[in-house]
C-alpha cells in the first residue's frame, strides 16, 4: 500500500498549487489549524523547517509562501512560518533540467565549530527548489564513458514472528518460495523489499507475492543496487543486471565495492592494504584514481561525475573530499581536526545536494554552501545511517548492537522517532537486535530484527507511520531496498574550498 507524498511547504521560496479555498495544516497534527501560523519548539538548534499541507479546492493557482521568521524564546527557537496566499497565477513554473560540466571550483573559508572539531558555518540554507531528471548512462568528466546500458529510467526461526499492538503483520507469503524461474526485471518506482533466502535473491512489493530476481546467490555479503536500481551488486566480485551476471574486477576480500552512478556500469573500491581507491572500468581497465595519500571511504554523487570521499591528503588534513569522477580536482569540503574519530556512513540526500555521515554522531552537510548541522547526539553510539533516495528520510542505529540498542527514524527534518516507542510496535518489549537497511516511497523504512547480533538471518519488516509494523520476511539474508532515485541536481561548478583543520 503506497501513498502519495504530501506537498510539504519548506520554505520561503517554495511554491505549492492552491485553490480559492484552502485550510493549513500543520505537520504532525498540530491543534491550531485556523491560523496561518505555525510554530515548533527545538531546544537550543535552529530548524528552518515548518511543514505544512495546503488541502485546496477549486481552480489550481500558483501561491507563495512567504514571510519566514524566526523569533528566539527561552532556551530554544520557535520558528514561525506565515504563509500568505497572494500574487497567485493560473500557471506554474517548471525547473528545467541540466546537466552541469565538472569543473574546478572556487576556495574560500568555512566557519569554526563551538568546539573547533569540524568547520561548522552559522546558518542553515533553504532547500533547493531546483531538481533535474538524471542523465542518461554514467557520466564522466569528458575523458570516459562508463555507460554501456544507458537506461536509468527493481522453517526453524532465528527471530519469533511478532505481532502486538495495532500493528499490521502481513504472514501470508512469509516462508513461500515464488512461483516461476528467476528474472531480474525492471525496478519499481515505489520500491521493493529484497533478500536472499534458499540461494535466491528475492524481491515483494508492498501487498504483492515474493519474486525471484536472481539464483545461486549466497547472501554472505551485503547486496547494494545502483542508483537507477537496474543493477544489483551481489558480492565484491559480482553484479547483475536483466541481461546476466558479470565480474566486477575486485575480490571477495574487498568490502568496499561501490557501483557508479547512475547505472552501475563501473566500480570503485579502496584497497585495504594501500588504501587506494581503485577504479574498473566498462571496458575492463583498471585505474588506481587515488587523489589522497589514505583513502577510507568513497561514494558517487547520483550524477555520477563527482566522488566524494573520506580520507588523508599528502599534507596530512583529514576530513572529506570531492573529485571527479576519475580523481581529477580534488578538493576538501570538510576539514576534521581529530582523525582519531572516523568520519564514516557516508550517503546522498533524493536530491543530491545534501551530505549525510557520522563523526561520532550524524551530521549533515549543505554541499553548494558547505554548511553543516548536527543532527544526532553525541556519546550514544549513532551508526548504520541509512538516506532515502526518494524522499527527505534518514534512519540510523543508537546503541549497542544487541536488544538495549534502538533505531532512529527521522523525516522532513523532524525530531527523529524511536521505532520502539511507536504505538504498537511489535519491538517494545526488546528481545531483539535492531537496524535500518533501506527506504521505500511514502517514508516507509524497511529494517531487520534478529534475536542476537547484527548478522546472519533476519526478519524483515516495513514500518511506516500511516500503516504502522508488517513483517515481510523471515530468517532472511542481506535484506535490502530496490528503489529507483528520484529526481536530483548535479553539485554546481564552484563549491567552497574547507579551511584546513
Amino acid at each position: 500500500m503506497t501513498k502519495e507524498r504530501p506537498g510539504w511547504l519548506d520554505g520561503g521560496a517554495d511554491t505549492a498549487e492552491a485553490a480559492a479555498e484552502f485550510e493549513v495544516q500543520y505537520a504532525r497534527s498540530m491543534a491550531d489549524r485556523t491560523a496561518a501560523v505555525g510554530s515548533r519548539l527545538i531546544g537550543t538548534g535552529v530548524d528552518e523547517r515548518v511543514h505544512a499541507e495546503l488541502r485546496m479546492t477549486g481552480t489550481a493557482r500558483m501561491c507563495s509562501v512567504r514571510s519566514m521568521k524566526r523569533r528566539r524564546r527561552g532556551t530554544g527557537w520557535i520558528i514561525a512560518a506565515s504563509l500568505l496566499v497572494a500574487g497567485c497565477s493560473s500557471t506554474s513554473d517548471t525547473a528545467s533540467p541540466a546537466t552541469e560540466p565538472d569543473t574546478a571550483a572556487t576556495s574560500q573559508a568555512t566557519g569554526t565549530s563551538s568546539d573547533g572539531s569540524i568547520d561548522v558555518p552559522t546558518s542553515t540554507p533553504a532547500n533547493d527548489p531546483s531538481a533535474s531528471t538524471p542523465p542518461s548512462g554514467d557520466t564522466t568528466d569528458g575523458s570516459t564513458d562508463d555507460s554501456t546500458d544507458g537506461s536509468t529510467v527493481a522453517t526453524d526461526s532465528s527471530v519469533p514472528t511478532t505481532d502486538a499492538g495495532d500493528s499490521t503483520t502481513s504472514t501470508e507469503f512469509i516462508g513461500v518460495a515464488p512461483a516461476g524461474p528467476c528474472a531480474l526485471t525492471p525496478a519499481v518506482p515505489t520500491g521493493e523489499v529484497t533478500w536472499v533466502q534458499d540461494g535466491q535473491l528475492r524481491a515483494l512489493v508492498d501487498g504483492g507475492r515474493p519474486t525471484c530476481l536472481v539464483d545461486a546467490v549466497a547472501g554472505t555479503s551485503p547486496v547494494s543496487w545502483s542508483s537507477d536500481a537496474g543493477r544489483v551488486l551481489l558480492d565484491p566480485t559480482r553484479s547483475a543486471t536483466a541481461s546476466g551476471i558479470r565480474p566486477t574486477g575486485f575480490e571477495a576480500s574487498i568490502s568496499s565495492v561501490t557501483l557508479s552512478a547512475p547505472t552501475g556500469t563501473a566500480s570503485i573500491a579502496i584497497d585495504p592494504a594501500t588504501h587506494r581507491l581503485i577504479r574498473h572500468g566498462s571496458d575492463g581497465a583498471v585505474t588506481d584514481i587515488s587523489f589522497l595519500t589514505t583513502t577510507d571511504e568513497a561514494i558517487y554523487h547520483p550524477s555520477g561525475k563527482r566522488i566524494i570521499a573520506v580520507g588523508t591528503s599528502a599534507s596530512g588534513a583529514y576530513g572529506i573530499w570531492l573529485s571527479s569522477n576519475l580523481g581529477a580536482d580534488p578538493k576538501q569540503i570538510l576539514s576534521v581536526e581529530d582523525p582519531s574519530t572516523p568520519v564514516t556512513d557516508l550517503d546522498l540526500s533524493a536530491d543530491g545536494q545534501t551530505l549525510y555521515f557520522i563523526h561520532g554522531f550524524v551530521h549533515q552537510l549543505y554541499v553548494p554552501a558547505l554548511i553543516l548541522s548536527e543532527r544526532g547526539i553525541a556519546d550514544r553510539g549513532e551508526a548504520d545511517l541509512i538516506v532515502s533516495k526518494l524522499e527527505d528520510a534518514q534512519a540510523w542505529t543508537v546503541g549497542p548492537c544487541d536488544a538495549s540498542g534502538t533505531v532512529l527514524s527521522s523525516t522532513n527534518g523532524l525530531d527523529p522517532t524511536d521505532v520502539r516507542t511507536v504505538a504498537g510496535s511489535p519491538f517494545a518489549s526488546g528481545g531483539v537486535t535492531l537496524a535500518p537497511v533501506g527506504w521505500l516511497s511514502s517514508y516507509r523504512l524497511v529494517l531487520t530484527a534478529r534475536t542476537t547480533g547484527c548478522d546472519g538471518p533476519a526478519d524483515v519488516w516495513i514500518w511506516s507511520t500511516v500503516d504502522g509494523f508488517h513483517q515481510v520476511a523471515h530468517d532472511a539474508l542481506a535484506a535490502s531496498a530496490r528503489i529507483p532515485r528520484g529526481p536530483y541536481t548535479d553539485l554546481p561548478d564552484n563549491i567552497e574550498q574547507a579551511a584546513p583543520g
